[in-house]
């Protein structure tokens, strides 16, 4: 879910839901503007020359995870942010690659830096390097009083509102809020919110191509740069949804105008000198992403610290695997299958400048090493058919959640099921799981929203046929 609203006689939801704000504490903009801009979907600036990102910044279509973030121990289960190496490096990779399908180079921080903040530090952060990676103004403060609205939707489970003024006395002009649930990491709540959220991602707003929710969490990230005599202010959180649901995440940005907030968590100064680290420039410390974890092929980024760039990458000793490149970017390309290995290689980075100041030297160097798994020895072409249609039920206790039970068992075609799917309001299909009580949950949806469901199942031979359609109120 996300909210986008521009603060004027009324906010206008996605929903195009109408709430009054006080008029004192509001810009004029006429409604019926606000009204066409928004369920649209595209051209947000004529709304407000400072509001939303242009049409061109939004990519023509998602970016799921590239690899996999399916293995952070975090996601959907943990009630506690997954920072470890394995999973960072992951959505380092599929951020960087994600950035890369745009134009955008890769990410460039001190890795420890980061991971020493707190969730919304860290949230605060990646949306500013989005922004500026991009030519946009940092957001220029997190504060108390917006990290308050932002963990009360966060324990709601839902978009956090806003505030009539900020503490200082500066008035609203914009306002975009963003709710994730189920992320591991804030670096994978970033990835949902910037690279999968049109159609046919986890975007719950975006039900179809044409939705007016479509990258609406992406245009809140990305508003566009405040005029003169106003900023952007930002809060976040995360809290633990519940038992099996993961984390929710939850930001907000502030367009206002007036004096600075005097509740400041974290200024972009500080946090850039921060994330400079030793101001050292340096290889980052992560490790290489399994190529098990990638389809088709293989797109991994070797990330540098402390740098600007221009960088220039080199192989200087051991063997990459067969068929694999590294570009003078720092990308890391090749097949998903090879020789088990390991293949052991040295690679150093060259910049041109660096930051925060010439360190003494502008090269550095690490080893690295590649492990492709074991062959897969194919199973004996299954014999029987595809799963029967599933009889089903389906029924919302929780909100935000739909649980599906199969009310009889289901016709495997003489193999066993290896794996369900599910589809709703006829988009596309998506990989579920079966829980301990045999039932189906699929999280994060849209409250008092109905959506049809169906349920298949996968064997041996191929995927079964499709169960009728089941329609259910979320709650």
């Amino acid at each position: 879910m996300r909210a986008l609203w521009t603060i004027s006689s009324c906010v206008v939801a996605l929903t195009i839901v109408l709430v009054s704000f006080p008029t004192s504490a509001l810009a004029s903009v006429p409604l019926g503007r606000a009204h066409q801009a928004v369920t649209t979907g595209t051209t947000l600036e004529t709304l407000e020359p400072n509001f939303g990102s242009s049409p061109t910044n939004n990519p023509p279509s998602n970016e799921p995870p590239n690899p996999s973030v399916e293995n952070c121990s975090g996601e959907q289960v943990n009630a506690a942010p997954d920072n470890s190496i394995a999973c960072t490096a992951d959505a380092l990779a599929t951020i960087d690659n994600a950035r890369a399908s745009e134009g955008v180079s890769p990410l460039s921080f001190d890795l420890a830096s980061f991971e020493a903040m707190v969730p919304p530090e860290q949230l605060f952060v990646i949306a500013n390097l989005e922004r500026v990676d991009r030519g946009l103004k940092p957001i220029a403060y997190l504060t108390t009083q917006l990290d308050q609205y932002a963990q009360t939707g966060a324990q709601n489970s839902t978009d956090p509102g806003f505030p009539s003024t900020l503490t200082g006395g500066a008035k609203l002009k914009v306002g975009a809020s963003n709710f994730a649930q189920g992320a591991a990491n804030a670096l994978i709540a970033n990835d949902l919110w910037m690279y999968d959220d049109g159609p046919g991602g986890p975007n719950a707003d975006c039900t179809s191509s044409n939705s007016s929710g479509c990258w609406g969490h992406r245009d809140g990230i990305l508003l566009a740069d405040p005029t003169r005599s106003c900023f952007l202010a930002m809060g976040a959180a995360t809290v633990a949804a519940g038992p099996g649901l993961g984390l929710s995440w939850t930001e907000e940005f502030i367009d206002a105008c007036g004096r600075a907030p005097t509740d400041q968590v974290l200024t972009w100064t500080d946090a850039e000198k921060a994330l400079a680290g030793t101001g050292q420039f340096a290889v980052s410390t992560q490790t290489l992403v399994d190529p098990a974890e990638f389809q088709s092929s293989y797109s991994d980024w070797l990330e540098v610290e402390n740098g600007v760039g221009p960088f220039s990458w080199t192989v200087t000793s051991g063997t990459l695997p067969p068929g694999y490149a590294l570009s003078s970017t720092g990308q890391l390309t090749g097949p998903v299958n090879g020789p088990v290995g390991p293949f052991n290689f040295s690679v150093t980075v060259t910049e041109g400048t660096s930051f925060p100041s010439p360190p003494p030297s502008t090269s550095a160097s690490i080893s690295l090493s590649l492990v492709f798994p074991q062959p897969v020895v194919q199973p004996p072409v299954a014999k029987g058919s595809v799963p029967k249609a599933p009889s089903i039920r389906a029924f919302s206790k929780v909100q935000r959640t739909i649980t599906i039970s199969v009310t009889r068992t289901i016709n495997n075609g003489g193999n066993a099921i290896t794996a369900y799917q599910y589809s709703l309001n006829g988009g596309s299909w998506r990989k579920v799981s079966k829980r301990s009580n045999g039932t189906f949950l699929i999280n994060h949806l849209a409250r008092n929203k109905t959506y049809r469901v169906r349920l298949r199942a996968i064997n041996g031979v191929g995927t079964g046929t499709a169960s009728h359609e089941a329609s259910v109120k979320v709650k």
